[in-house]
């Protein structure tokens, strides 16, 4: 038999090796409650940044649309917790380093960005960015789940990934507006 595989992804610069958690994974439910463990803290971060960026928010479109995307996400969230529950686990603490990288990058640009108008099409965008990452991990869970015969939790997880699927088709809508009227009021402006 093989020696069990240890996941650690990175360790960031200010922690020693030694200092992280690791799982080991030895069989496709520890695979699963690994995966569905970095979904849980991407989610419930996913959550804090929507709160966060809704409050700076200067456009009202963009503002409502991150307070929906917050409530939603904090949904999500429970579900994901109800499927530990349904799996009698916890989830672990994965490496969250690319979310913490993801976001510092997300600020600096908007810093630069001028515009209250394109500064909420540039926060929608890289919302709807997390939220494609997680489209594919939850199609990927949702496959496991069916897999191992286990409906309920497949259930929960496929409701998550309708509300990321219908979030991204509901920006689409939201950024064409949100341009619309940009446009508009540059030739407002040109004619004047």
């Amino acid at each position: 038999m093989y020696p069990p595989v240890r996941y650690v992804s990175h360790v960031p610069k200010n922690r020693r090796k030694e200092d992280i958690v690791t799982m080991a994974i030895q069989n496709a439910e520890d695979l699963f409650v690994s995966m569905l463990s970095h979904l849980h803290a991407s989610e419930g971060r996913l959550q804090r940044i929507c709160e966060e960026m809704s409050k700076v928010a200067e456009n009202e479109k963009a503002k409502e649309v991150l307070e929906v995307r917050a409530f939603l996400t904090k949904q999500a969230v429970s579900g994901i917790e109800e499927c530990f529950r349904i799996l009698g686990k916890q989830p672990s603490r994965p490496d969250t380093r690319f979310e913490e990288v993801w976001l510092e990058n997300v600020h600096n640009v908007l810093k630069e960005i001028e515009s209250p108008v394109l500064k909420g099409m540039y926060v929608i965008h890289k919302i709807r960015e997390v939220q494609s990452l997680h489209v594919a991990e939850y199609r990927g869970l949702m496959a496991m789940a069916y897999l191992a015969e286990n409906y309920p939790v497949a259930t929960l997880l496929a409701r998550n990934l309708a509300d990321k699927v219908e979030f991204i088709d509901r920006t689409d809508e939201l950024i064409r507006e949100i341009g619309k009227g940009v446009i508009t009021a540059r030739i407002l402006r040109r004619v004047a």
